[in-house]
């Protein structure tokens, strides 16, 4: 009647462990991951250092140091709270540390992201040596799907389903590790001060995308499904408390599971445990990143197929079944 299933990212050896698909598919298990590129980080403000005056005094510590050495020490720091920590001491810190936050902002959201990677979703019930077309040359060879699951880490998942390019679940997540780190008495609402100072970094995320405008990318493939063919008004209502909106992440879940067994916990009677994704590279992406490389229109870009149609059949049969709706007999 059903497998446990866990979807794994083969580069980043990262795993989020699913109930059974009948039993988690309603949540969008990948909709609080990001599958899309981290966006480009904007420098925070400069501000222009008050003028210089001779001092009796010498300057101990790091105070003393020449700036080459003190963007030398911020060039050492990897966790992006850690820049604006020391770059709030002093104003001279805060200019020498502008780079330095974008590019340590830049390095942990790209380790959030699953945009590019190779990923699949197992069942429990696959057999050793039954491996999807994408994997059955490589470093996978003979390698066990199932057991990924006990070796690689959990993967990162954000606290609400991810709207969007994800931009504004990387802001909120900003303001929590700031929270997290200056203000560790959770009990007490954030104070204004610290709260104000946050949305300078807040703001170095830019605008977001609106969800009609994106596209998923099958970068193995080149083919790419639009948001708007999705069947996003087939469930008329929410009949689980832990129910989802039906996004793109949806299609990418329906296309990578791959299983011997057959059992998926639902009365769909296609092949969704051989998701001829599996095992491939995806993103999602605004549309106009397609755009450049080819016209799109109706039609499809230039080197790129669209599957949209095909995708959006498949997700409709999935979900009728899942939600127990009776489609029309054209639909089927």
């Amino acid at each position: 009647m059903g497998q446990f299933w866990c979807i794994v990212n083969l580069d980043k050896c990262q795993v989020e462990s699913l109930a059974k698909m009948g039993e988690t598919f309603h949540e969008g298990p990948l909709a609080r991951i990001m599958l899309s590129p981290p966006p480009p980080i904007k420098l925070v403000p400069y501000f222009k250092p008050p003028p210089s005056s001779p001092s009796p005094f010498k300057a101990r510590g790091i105070h003393g140091f020449p700036n080459e050495m003190v963007d030398e020490i911020f060039g050492h720091l990897d966790d992006y709270v850690d820049c604006i920590r020391l770059a709030l001491t002093g104003r001279r810190y805060w200019n020498l540390a502008r780079p330095h936050i974008r590019r340590a902002m830049t390095a942990h959201f790209a380790s959030l992201s699953w945009a590019g990677d190779r990923l699949i979703c197992v069942g429990d019930g696959n057999d050793v040596d039954d491996l999807p077309p994408a994997l059955k040359t490589g470093e996978f060879t003979g390698v066990d799907l199932t057991s990924l699951q006990e070796e690689y880490k959990r993967a990162y998942k954000f606290f609400r389903p991810i709207e969007g390019l994800g931009r504004n679940a990387l802001r909120l997540k900003i303001m929590g590790d700031l929270e997290k780190d200056m203000y560790k008495n959770r009990r007490k609402p954030l104070p204004y001060e610290l709260s104000s100072s946050a949305d300078i970094f807040m703001d170095c995320i830019p605008e977001d995308v609106g969800d009609d405008l994106l596209v998923l990318r099958n970068l193995s493939k080149h083919e790419f499904v639009r948001y708007s063919e999705l069947p996003l008004d087939l469930v008329p209502v929410r009949q689980y408390l832990s129910q989802a909106d039906v996004d793109l992440t949806w299609a990418a879940l329906a296309r990578i599971c791959w299983s011997t067994d057959s059992g998926i916990a639902m009365s769909y009677d296609g092949d969704m445990h051989r998701g001829i994704w599996a095992g491939d590279r995806l993103d999602i992406v605004p549309i106009e990143e397609l755009q450049e490389a080819g016209k799109v229109g109706e039609g499809e870009a230039a080197g790129w197929k669209d599957v949209s149609k095909a995708v959006a059949r498949e997700l409709t049969l999935i979900l009728a079944s899942l939600f127990d709706i009776t489609l029309p007999s054209s639909s089927d």
